[in-house]
Parts: C-alpha cells; structure tokens; sequence
C-alpha cells in the first residue's frame, strides 16, 4: 500500500491542570514545523511544562521544557527554516497553532495558540499554521491569565528565568498559571483513516480505533512500514498492521479452535463416564 508521507497528520491529545485538549496538527501545512513538532510531542518534551503566557483574547504560548534529557534539549534548540505560507494561506482563527519567533527562520520549540481571529497573527514568516485545536478548547480558554503579558506588557513571567530557574521559578512566583499534564500522539494519513501510529507506552483506549491498528511511532514522526515489532537503538518502535482479511482468518481460527476443544472435553467426559 502506498503511503504519501505529505499526507501525514498527527493527533495530539494532552492533558492539562484545566482538563484535556486535541491538536490536529497536519503536514501540508507546514512540513518543517509539523516534522519538528511531532517529534516533541512524542519524547516528551511539553510534559509538566507551563503555559507560561496566557492573553486572553489573544494568545497562549509554550514550549519551555523541564526536561533533563540533554539530547533533546539540544534539538529544541536548533532552529528550523520558515515554511511558506500556503497560496491561499490558512487563515488563523480560534485554536490555531503556530510556532512563536524572532525573526527568519527562527522557529525553536515555541508554539502558541490563537484565542482569536488577530489581523496580525500570520503575518510574520515563522507565524505559518501548522495545526489547530479540535476538542477541549474551552478547557484552553479557561488557562489562568490575570497575571497578564510578559514584561514590559504585563507582570507575566519573564522567558529567561524560567529558562534559567526552571518549574521552581514558575511554581514559586506564579503558582496560579496552569501546566502540561502528559500528551500522546497518533500518527495518521487522511485518506487512509485505518491506518493508525500510536506510541506503544500510550493506552488504544483513549482515542476511537478503527479496525487495523500500527503500534509505534518514528522520532521524525515518519510512519514505520514493519510488519514485526522491533526496537532499535534509534529508539523507534515496530509496526503491527493487520488488515480485514487478515483479522476474517484469525477469527475463523479461532472459532474453529473453540469447536475443536468442546467436542475433545465432551469425548474426554463420555470416556469418563464409560470407566465408571
């Protein structure tokens, strides 16, 4: 089966301290984003972290990680080129996602999410969509913001000290601003919608899973074409990928194992009951 990789979406269901939200992030959008994204969410790297700037009426930015793990603190570093916006641009309203930056090809690990249709959002070359809120945004909404802008616009945290001081800093002078819980991620093609990539850690009951189902997930967010579970030192899991046929045989197995079963244990108790 062919699979076109721009063709992937990612589905991004995170808990938080005001309750779970789903972000539909989707490739065409914006390849590089999308790609560096996924690849966050997978290893982690927004888990237990703050929503560190919350405007309502106009944005909620994060992506200043607590995490330990030296390697990927390095690739949330790298900056990743602007992707161009797309011709008609998607237009950025209620619960898009974009990357937040500094100027060209800027773009790092911060990501914000619009609470409303701004003039300005778009604008800027990194500010291109890369996905969009589709379940709990009115859990979104209800971040805590009454500490208002970043400095000098408001008495928000400051960017540097969090970096610096980390969740003691956050904890200690904004007790009140909400964080991350733990996210997951589902790997899926559009047209294809039986074709499921879950991280193997995560539960298959927290979203609907259509009938064929492929466990692991690529730190690149690239889809796995095994067929054997394998794990390897690159930390990518393997695949099981059952189609309806294949699941037809194993059920008619199966009924014809039970069969088999009942009529040995019936013969086993009429032996029984001849020695008797």
């Amino acid at each position: 089966m062919d699979i076109d990789e721009e063709d992937q979406e990612a589905l991004v269901k995170c808990g938080t301290t005001k309750g779970p939200f789903t972000i539909r992030l989707v490739r065409k959008w914006s390849p590089l984003g999308y790609d560096r994204a996924v690849s966050l969410f997978q290893r982690g790297f927004y888990d237990h972290s703050h929503f560190f700037r919350t405007v309502h009426g106009f944005l909620v930015q994060f992506g200043i990680s607590y995490t330990d793990e030296d390697d990927l603190l390095e690739l949330a570093d790298k900056t990743i080129r602007d992707d161009p916006q797309l011709d008609p641009p998607i237009p950025f309203e209620e619960g898009i996602v974009s990357y937040a930056g500094g100027g060209k090809d800027s773009r790092t690990s911060q990501l914000f999410i619009a609470y409303d249709a701004i003039d300005s959002f778009g604008q800027e070359l990194w500010e291109t969509p890369i996905g969009k809120v589709i379940q709990g945004m009115e859990n979104v909404k209800k971040f805590y913001g009454d500490y208002g802008d970043m400095p000098p616009w408001g008495e928000g945290p400051e960017q540097w000290r969090i970096e610096e001081e980390g969740e003691e800093y956050m904890e200690e002078n904004y007790p009140l601003m909400d964080k991350f819980k733990t996210c997951k991620v589902k790997v899926v093609y559009p047209g294809n919608r039986e074709l499921l990539s879950v991280d193997a850690k995560d539960s298959l009951t927290d979203f609907a899973i259509p009938r064929a189902v492929g466990l692991g997930t690529e730190e690149n967010g690239n889809y796995i074409r095994t067929v054997v579970s394998t794990k390897g030192a690159s930390g990518a899991s393997g695949i099981l990928k059952l189609s309806s046929d294949s699941m037809t045989l194993i059920g008619m197995i199966g009924i014809t194992f039970v069969i088999v079963m009942i009529c040995f244990f019936r013969r086993k108790e009429k032996e029984a009951g001849k020695k008797n």
